[in-house]
């Protein structure tokens, strides 16, 4: 399928749409190639030198321990009961920052992390039982001549992604809340919130939704809400055209970037990640939506 898209794409006709709003698509089909050339070796290596009774074994074990959750959820009330009605000033925590399994949750990556840049970062727990995410922002890159250096100068914290039965993505859905709510301590530097919203497509990968995490730095806890109208829409680290609002469903994870170009230390200390409802939050949608023609640009 891939190989009869590349031929059609290449069709001078449709030349002129190869690249729109800087989508590579040689690029993903390079990316989606390389991924499955790297299943297909490990699925190679896991059955070597693996008879079929080992094999057997191994599926009859996996599967008790699958089904075994897969009953457990079938029985938990969260996931298949009707949601209460929230009345306003409801909260709830999405993650908390006070415990090391806590901070185990969390995944911190920088541009160093690929070789091709000079950020460090960590993300620690603190002797006041708090995450601090904390390191040194470089802008410098180690290979200039590599076209990946533009993406230098950055340093994220995501959450890992939970997993259900028979390895099913976990996704959060927060719907019948409208506003995020954080309690942090910062150095003054914006940071960017980032909502990972992939849909079921591998094209759809790099759907993000965004907005900036402004602190105030000093001594003090501050707490920041935001909207979900607030968030606008991003694909491929670039805001799309095409905008829509965030509804709080299928969030894959949740994320901390510092990428504000300012090089330097950063440290932003965080007690806790939770969503409350404010009925006094009426606004739709913050930004303009435009109406974009059909087959030209979602980036």
């Amino acid at each position: 399928m891939v190989l009869i898209l590349n031929k059609i794409l290449k069709l001078k006709k449709l030349e002129s749409f190869k690249n729109v709003r800087y989508f590579n698509y040689d690029n993903w089909y390079k990316v989606e190639y390389e991924r499955q050339r790297r299943l297909k070796k490990k699925t190679e290596e896991f059955f070597k030198d693996k008879s079929i009774f080992d094999i057997a074994k191994f599926v009859a074990s996996e599967g008790t321990i699958e089904f075994k959750k897969f009953f457990d959820e079938l029985k938990s009330p969260n996931d298949y009961t009707c949601k209460p009605v929230l009345e306003h000033g409801e909260f709830d925590y999405l993650f908390k920052f006070n415990s090391k399994k806590d901070i185990d949750n969390w995944m911190v990556s920088t541009d160093s992390s690929y070789k091709i840049g000079k950020t460090k970062a960590s993300l620690q727990l603190t002797q006041q039982n708090t995450g601090l995410f904390s390191g040194y922002f470089s802008n410098d890159y180690d290979k200039p001549e590599k076209s990946k250096a533009i993406y230098t100068g950055y340093a994220n914290i995501s959450s890992i992604t939970q997993l259900k039965s028979f390895k099913r993505e976990k996704r959060i859905n927060i719907d019948q809340f409208n506003c995020f709510m954080l309690k942090i301590r910062g150095d003054g530097r914006t940071y960017m919130l980032i909502l990972h919203t992939p849909q079921r497509y591998t094209m759809t990968y790099t759907y993000m939704h965004m907005y900036p995490l402004y602190t105030r730095g000093g001594p003090y806890w501050q707490y920041v809400k935001i909207p979900f109208s607030k968030f606008f829409h991003v694909t491929h680290g670039r805001v799309s055209d095409k905008q829509y609002r965030f509804e709080g469903l299928g969030v894959k994870s949740i994320g901390i970037t510092c990428m504000d170009g300012n090089e330097g230390p950063f440290s932003l200390e965080i007690d806790h990640i939770g969503v409350v409802k404010d009925n006094e939050c009426t606004e739709d949608f913050a930004y303009e939506v435009y109406k974009i023609p059909k087959y030209i640009s979602n980036t």
